[in-house]
């Protein structure tokens, strides 16, 4: 048995009778292999078997139709990469068909948002127009009462006159009632 020295200096047997291990990658490959292989056994072609008229059971060619168990986990890999092209078109429908169904939401939302804001405009236009004929009568009531006013001022002014001559006519008068009086003359009614 031959030995190989390390890089530490530890000795590492080498030979036939010495185990090896494998890693998970090669142990999955070789059991892929032997689960493809058949169950038919093989015949060496140079033994001769001469032909026989008895019957029994004949060791020449056995059938077996049973093939051997292979894992789900195997099964599903092999599946995935056969028919990769499929999924990842199927994939992209998908992606696809949930981009268009989701772009019709937002079209929806969307035009329920511009309908909703289109009638609030409407309403503001609409109250905007009641202020402003509301403002408008207000405007032409405040011109009418200035209106108003300025004839009551002017009413008031001309009464104001007309009481202040009569209070003058009265004061001249009480002054000539009184020189009248100191004078000795009657008094005149007031119209």
């Amino acid at each position: 048995m031959a030995e190989l020295k390390l890089r530490g200096g530890s000795l590492m047997k080498t030979g036939r009778n010495v185990h090896v291990p494998k890693s998970s990658q090669m142990k999955q490959l070789y059991r892929r292999y032997i689960d493809s292989l058949d169950y038919e056994p093989t015949v060496d072609d140079r033994l001769n078997f001469g032909q026989s008229s008895q019957g029994g059971e004949e060791l020449a060619t056995a059938a077996s139709l049973q093939s051997r168990p292979v894992g789900i986990g195997d099964k599903i890999k092999d599946h995935f990469s056969n028919n990769w092209v499929v999924w990842v078109l199927a994939a992209l429908a998908a992606g696809i068909f949930y981009l268009i169904s989701d772009s019709k939401v937002a079209f929806t939302r969307f035009d329920t948002l511009l309908t909703t804001h289109s009638e609030r405009i409407i309403d503001l236009k609409n109250s905007v127009e009641a202020s402003q004929k509301n403002a408008h009568s207000q405007d032409l009531k405040i011109q009418e009462n200035r209106m108003k006013i300025d004839h009551l001022q002017s009413d008031v002014s001309r009464v104001q006159s007309r009481v202040d001559k009569i209070i003058e006519l009265q004061r001249g008068n009480v002054r000539q009632d009184s020189s009248k009086k100191a004078a000795g003359e009657p008094d005149k009614p007031v119209k």
